[in-house]
């Protein structure tokens, strides 16, 4: 089940499926997707001594944690989507992640599923079960700090999901 959680939400990544993202992840993880897409907006109006802009972007990326596409912030954060997200048919390689070499192991009360794709690094997902839910990649992401820091890094590169490095 755990591993089925990953790749729904790998797939819908990939496919620029939001609500099914919103759906899948913890509010630390609807923050990062939101601070992702949203990256070089709040760069680029913060570079232009816009702080109240790049701060008002920060908080819709707050709004869309908690009410997703339904709620008010969803109305700043939509125009960065078309640029994030480069759709793509994920199926086949849904068909060969599900073929690739796993690990799952107890987390405190989380799962961990390690996907161990070929010429690829190891991708960990962090899972709560209970909840049916991502709330983590490499490492728990406790709060909006941890999740702007990797939503940055992943709006840069989508591999920085499963980087250790800072």
């Amino acid at each position: 089940m755990a591993a089925d959680l990953a790749l729904e939400w790998w797939q819908a990544f990939g496919e620029g499926r939001v609500d099914t993202l919103w759906q899948l992840s913890s509010r630390p993880v609807r923050y990062m997707l939101a601070r992702a897409m949203v990256s070089d907006e709040v760069n680029a109006l913060a570079a232009g001594g816009d702080n109240a802009g790049a701060d008002g972007l920060l908080i819709a990326c707050q709004g869309f944690a908690l009410h997703g596409t339904k709620g008010p912030a969803w109305i700043q954060l939509e125009p960065s989507r078309a640029t994030f997200f480069d759709p793509i048919d994920m199926e086949p390689l849904i068909r060969s992640m599900r073929m690739f070499p796993r690990t799952e192991r107890d987390i405190a009360n989380y799962k961990q599923v390690t996907f161990y794709p070929p010429d690829t690094p190891a991708m960990p997902w962090i899972i709560d079960p209970e909840l049916r839910s991502i709330v983590g990649f490499a490492a728990v992401l406790r709060g909006s700090d941890d999740a702007g820091a990797l939503g940055d890094r992943i709006a840069l590169d989508p591999i920085a999901l499963w980087s250790q490095e800072p």
